[in-house]
């Protein structure tokens, strides 16, 4: 588990899955002890080759909106009702935090390439993904 900080100064942490024979994936999660885990996005990858050197970026996403449930305790540990917030998830930093720990947790287990793809629709609402994605593959 790594913390990082979104641009908005919010905790959020990153817990690696082990899928060892599909590939690692990279889950981001609010950080906080107020709440329940809330899932935020994700960062998947693919081995393409046997000796595991070569793998493909195959998703990576994060949701618009994360919900938080706050929960208050009483006396006798009975739970209050849940207050729920909305956060906005995008445009704070975490995709760019999310890719730059995925990639350094996966060289760091020897693989020597990462290759992904760029679809028409993720092109459509960011124009910017491929220069994003140039500076930190080619890390």
């Amino acid at each position: 588990m790594k913390l990082i900080y979104g641009n908005n100064g919010e905790a959020y942490r990153i817990e690696e899955e082990d899928r060892d024979q599909v590939g690692p994936s990279f889950h981001l999660r609010v950080h906080a002890s107020h709440t329940q885990s809330s899932f935020i996005g994700r960062a998947d990858f693919l081995w393409m080759d046997q000796k595991k050197e070569v793998l493909k970026l195959a998703d990576i996403r994060l949701n618009h909106k994360a919900v938080l449930h706050f929960r208050k305790f009483k006396l006798l540990w009975i739970f209050s009702p849940i207050r729920r917030e909305d956060r906005n998830c995008q445009r704070i930093g975490l995709g760019t935090q999310l890719l730059k720990h995925s990639l350094e947790c996966v060289k760091a287990k020897g693989v020597k390439r990462v290759w992904g793809n760029i679809t028409r629709d993720d092109y459509q609402e960011n124009p910017k993904l491929p220069k994003w994605y140039a500076v930190w593959v080619s890390m």
